[in-house]
């Protein structure tokens, strides 16, 4: 009855997971919009750090660059590989290289050999969504 699935155990566990997520991120979402306050404060105090009552927080600009995707970046790549930079600016694909160890796409000898790199783990993920009952 109803009362039984609201005292079960899993119930209970789901409905505390699935308060905490939405408390999280409504923080979050809060947070973001204080962030940007500060940010804001700062540039028009133009200031560099902002003092609380038991905290400061340090407002500090950088310049950051956006490349373009991965999927549209066949000229960039093509240039840096002409110009013998690829090999000083590429790195291994970790996630790809994973995916292709648990899909079983490597060579049987490769596999092996790489093998000795891998530690194997157990993870978990949990997806919540509503009922549909």
């Amino acid at each position: 009855d109803e009362e039984d699935f609201k005292n079960d155990d899993g119930v209970n566990l789901v409905d505390q997971y699935a308060t905490l997520s939405n408390t999280i991120s409504q923080f979050e979402k809060e947070k973001e919009k204080i962030r940007d306050k500060l940010i804001k404060f700062a540039k028009t105090k133009d200031v560099d750090t902002i003092f609380g009552s038991n905290q400061k927080i340090n407002v500090s600009e950088a310049e950051d660059i956006k490349l373009p995707a991965k999927e549209e970046r066949f000229l960039l790549d093509l240039r840096l590989k002409e110009s013998k930079l690829w090999e000083e600016l590429s790195e291994l694909d970790t996630h790809k290289l994973k995916q292709y160890i648990l899909e079983n796409k490597l060579p049987e000898d490769l596999r092996l050999e790489i093998e000795a790199f891998v530690e194997r783990v157990k993870s978990y993920r949990l997806s919540m969504s509503k009922r549909k009952d």
